[in-house]
């Protein structure tokens, strides 16, 4: 078997060795991504701080990130020039604080509480068993400082990453990272608030046009169905669609994949794994067998078009198309 063939080992990648993902979470990622190949431009609906699963699925040099979160603080770069070191080994005040312009305090020398040390290191473990930050983690945390973690814990040099503060609502993130056995590349991931794109101003919908993916991992079905419609003016004609899947109690996720495939239309069609590769996330011990956290933070409804309907979709926002 050649090198080029050979399986990945997936334990020796620095997302897995620094403990940021799963190395069965990978491998499941890394399988998608051979199935539908790379995508160069990919919309992630409600994404906050997951940058590693993005790039690992669909290997993006960029990536439209749709969320409500503030990023692009002016002090967000100090996390890679001054704070590199600590960002993901203690909580530390996030940049731009009184304290360290004043002198009370330096992030070395910071003391967080019991409690807030027990907190960070218990969203840092379960951003690695579940798939996903749990809902604290932003808030208590910021979501700019678990950006920098990610992109620290993928292996990235901290001299290529650079944060753009906001100009118009808009964030851009760029850096420079290989996909497994590929060259090291400029990857950008450009953040828009929600309501900006709601409120469809022309250059977000330059933005978001072009792209050859969908990515989503959390939310009810029927506000799924309806943000799925709202990017399909933006997909290029083979375009990929990967939508996370539901809580057990929320919805049956074969019933939820015929759903997906009827909102999407007739020209999807859904992507399988190998029975290997389907299996591996519902193999991972779960700590409630009606939570399904694990199933839910990883694992994803695929589907890919092969071809675009006659009928064109029109922009339905405002002022455009």
């Amino acid at each position: 078997m050649s090198k080029e063939h050979a399986p990945i080992q997936v334990e020796a990648l620095p997302v897995v060795e620094n403990d940021l993902l799963r190395s069965e979470h990978v491998e499941y990622c890394l399988a998608i991504q051979r199935k539908i190949g790379t995508r160069e431009k990919v919309i992630y609906y409600k994404m906050g701080p997951d940058i590693s699963t993005i790039l690992l699925t669909t290997n993006a040099t960029e990536i439209i990130g749709i969320d409500g979160s503030f990023v692009g603080n002016p002090y967000t770069q100090d996390y890679v020039e001054k704070y590199w070191d600590l960002v993901d080994k203690k909580p530390i005040p996030p940049p731009g604080a009184f304290g360290y312009q004043w002198g009370d305090f330096t992030a070395e020398g910071y003391q967080p509480s019991k409690d807030e040390a027990q907190m960070f290191k218990e969203d840092l473990l379960d951003r690695k068993n579940r798939g996903y930050w749990n809902s604290r983690s932003p808030l208590n945390f910021q979501t700019d400082r678990l950006l920098i973690i990610e992109l620290k814990r993928l292996g990235i040099a901290r001299e290529s990453i650079k944060i753009s503060p906001q100009v118009d609502l808009i964030t851009e993130i760029t850096f420079d990272w290989a996909f497994p056995r590929e060259a090291t590349k400029a990857r950008k991931i450009v953040y828009l608030p929600e309501f900006a794109v709601t409120e469809s101003k022309r250059n977000i919908v330059a933005l978001l046009k072009g792209s050859d993916g969908y990515y989503q991992k959390g939310l009810s079905p029927e506000n799924t169905f309806a943000h799925v419609q709202d990017a399909q003016p933006f997909l290029k004609d083979a375009a990929v669609v990967a939508i996370g899947h539901q809580f057990k109690l929320n919805k049956d996720n074969d019933e939820y994949q015929r759903e997906l495939w009827t909102a999407l239309g007739h020209w999807y069609r859904p992507v399988f794994l190998d029975e290997y590769h389907n299996n591996l996330i519902d193999k991972l011990p779960e700590r409630d067998p009606d939570y399904e956290d694990n199933k839910y933070g990883m694992k994803m409804h695929v589907f890919e078009r092969k071809q675009y309907p006659v009928r064109k979709y029109k922009y339905n926002f405002a002022g455009n198309e």
